[in-house]
């Protein structure tokens, strides 16, 4: 894995204010899609939850951190799950790259709106990490950061 970049979700406007139960600047940052013209699409957005979370996995999983800014970066092929708990005050995470982890009161209101390409999957919380790897932090310092400032 010696390759990294930002990754954010490109999304239907109507989707992300149908799953936020307040205004979307509350749980994302977010800008407009560019046409090849310049102007906006008026219906569509890319966003990153101000939230992330690492949905985890015990199918062949890797991690690393970027050496310039230090963001974890962690895949796997499988068996997914979420270690530590997220924290019960937040609804809406980013889960890297598009996919969200959003909790039961958000599914159940966007599910109301039936999204035909809308899929959602159950993540269960493991008692220990099943990866191996223990507490990932989601950042860490590059081993070159200047650290006395």
């Amino acid at each position: 894995m010696g390759s990294f970049g930002l990754y954010v979700g490109f999304y239907r406007r109507a989707f992300l204010d149908q799953l936020c139960d307040s205004a979307i600047d509350q749980h994302f940052r977010h800008a407009a899609v560019l046409g090849p013209n310049g102007k906006p699409y008026r219906d569509w957005i890319v966003a990153v939850a101000h939230n992330r979370i690492v949905v985890r996995g015990s199918d062949l999983p890797e991690h690393n951190y970027c050496p310039v800014c230090g963001a974890l970066r962690y895949v796997t092929r499988g068996g997914i799950f979420l270690y530590p708990a997220p924290p019960e005050n937040i609804d809406i995470f980013d889960a890297g790259g598009g996919p969200l982890v959003v909790t039961e009161k958000v599914v159940e209101r966007i599910l109301e709106y039936r999204w035909p390409k809308l899929a959602v999957t159950e993540l269960g919380v493991a008692p220990r990490p099943l990866d191996g790897f223990g507490t990932l932090p989601l950042r860490r310092l590059p081993s070159n950061a200047n650290t006395s400032e």
